[in-house]
This record gives C-alpha cells, sequence and structure tokens, in this order.
C-alpha cells in the first residue's frame, strides 16, 4: 500500500470517528495522516489534515490543542494562500472562543497577505472581526477604521444596516461615548427600508442606553417597544429577550 493511499484512509477513518463523536481518535487519525502526506511529498495535504484536527480540537474545547495544530497547518501550508488563510482565521476564531482578543488580532495580521483573492463575503466577515478584537483591547480608533472598511464594501442596504447593527451593539456594550451616535446612524438607515426585526433591535439598544444613563423607566419603556415590534416581525426570540430584559429592570427596582 503506498504512502498516500494509507494517508487517505486514515482521513476516512478520522471522519468516522469525527461523526461518532470520538474527537481524540479523529485527531489522532488526522496527526497521522499528516506525517504520511509528508512522507509522500505532499505538505498542502498534511496541512489541510492538521487544519482540519485544530478545528476538531476547537470544537471539543480544547484551545490549546487547536492552537498548536492550526499553528503547524499554517508553516505546512507554504505558499498556499487558501491553505495559509483557512488556517489563521480558524486560529482567529480559536481565539476569539476564550475571548483572547489580542492573540486574534495577531492571527488577523498575519492572514492579511492571503485575503487578496479572498471572497467579497469573507473580506468583510474578517475586517468586522477585526473591529470587533480592537475595540475589545481599547483600540477603538482602529475599530473605527475597520468598521469603515467593512462598510466600504457592503453591496445592499440591508448589509450596511446589518454591519451598522453589529458595531451599535458593540459600542453600547463598550459604554463608548461615540455609542449614542452609532446607534442614531443605525436608526436612519433602517428607516429608510423599514426592517421590523431590525427596528427591535434598535429599541433595545435605545433601552440600554438609556439605563446606563440612570434611567430605568425610559429603558422599560424601550423594552416594550422591542417587544412589540418584535411580535410585528415574528422574531420570536428578540420579543422573548424583551420581555426577559424588562422584567429584570423590574425585579431590580423592587416592582
Amino acid at each position: 500500500m503506498s504512502t498516500e493511499i494509507e494517508a487517505r484512509q486514515r482521513v476516512a477513518r478520522a471522519a468516522q470517528a469525527t461523526e461518532h463523536g470520538r474527537p481524540d481518535d479523529a485527531i489522532a487519525e488526522l496527526q497521522a495522516a499528516a506525517t504520511l502526506f509528508i512522507d509522500a511529498g505532499k505538505p498542502a495535504d498534511a496541512s489541510h489534515c492538521l487544519a482540519q484536527a485544530g478545528t476538531v480540537a476547537r470544537l471539543a474545547g480544547d484551545v490549546v490543542r487547536s492552537i498548536e495544530l492550526l499553528e503547524d497547518a499554517v508553516e505546512l501550508a507554504g505558499k498556499d494562500s487558501g491553505l495559509a488563510r483557512s488556517a489563521l482565521l480558524e486560529l482567529v476564531e480559536t481565539s476569539l472562543l476564550v475571548e483572547d482578543h489580542q492573540r486574534a488580532l495577531g492571527y488577523l495580521e498575519l492572514a492579511l497577505p492571503y485575503m487578496a483573492d479572498a471572497s467579497r463575503e469573507l473580506r468583510v466577515a474578517v475586517t468586522m472581526k477585526s473591529a470587533e478584537s480592537l475595540l475589545a483591547v481599547g483600540e477603538l480608533y482602529g475599530a473605527e477604521a475597520a468598521w469603515k472598511q467593512a462598510l466600504s464594501l457592503a453591496e445592499t442596504e440591508g448589509e450596511t444596516a446589518q454591519l451598522l447593527l453589529r458595531r451599535a451593539t458593540l459600542l453600547v456594550a463598550a459604554g463608548a461615548d461615540i455609542a449614542p451616535g452609532a446607534v442614531l446612524r443605525l436608526k436612519g438607515v433602517v428607516a429608510e427600508f423599514g426592517d421590523a426585526a431590525m427596528s427591535a433591535d434598535i429599541a433595545m439598544l435605545e433601552s440600554a442606553l438609556a439605563l446606563a444613563d440612570g434611567d430605568p423607566a425610559t429603558a422599560r419603556q424601550g423594552l416594550r417597544t422591542a417587544r412589540a415590534r418584535a411580535i410585528e416581525a415574528g422574531a420570536r426570540s428578540k420579543a422573548l429577550a424583551a420581555a426577559v430584559a424588562e422584567a429584570r429592570i423590574a425585579e431590580e427596582a423592587g416592582d
């Protein structure tokens, strides 16, 4: 049996192990396959195996192991931009899983040279992740620059609104001084095409701003508005979230 055939058999066994909930077995098979692919002179296939193993480890909650495997995958990827980019973005996801935004930013920077041939959608997603991590480490100026870049890539009003919603949500959660302006900008964009579900999101953000300003009465009214808009849009989970948030405020106020 050739080395390459044995490697592919191990990949198949890894898939079966993953399917049956045996991540450790899957990782072991993929690592063995990677070694065999290296022996067969196929580093790209080896890189792909290690990247898969890293993903399995991440999904199993083993962050340290995932990072080790994915970094090995990047090293083996060589000049294959697709493989290197994929492994680096998996490293970003693994870092965000444990809220290590500084590490995530490092991997995002390493991924930049491999983004030239990426799809527009992927470039938007990666830029938004960069903005989120920059904000998390206190780099508001950098986050704003990243959001501006992501918005320049948007192709529809709906996509622009979704990006602005994510931006406003993060800024409100961070208590940023520019959060009210971000919500107001979002409100103006959404008003142009009348998305009821997003209007509910805006009402919840306005409620959060009111609560941060020490105005629980206005916050509760905002949540009632959010719930009504969510029901109108058929967004049951949002309606429930608004109701729960209002109940929490009422409980804290002793009502």
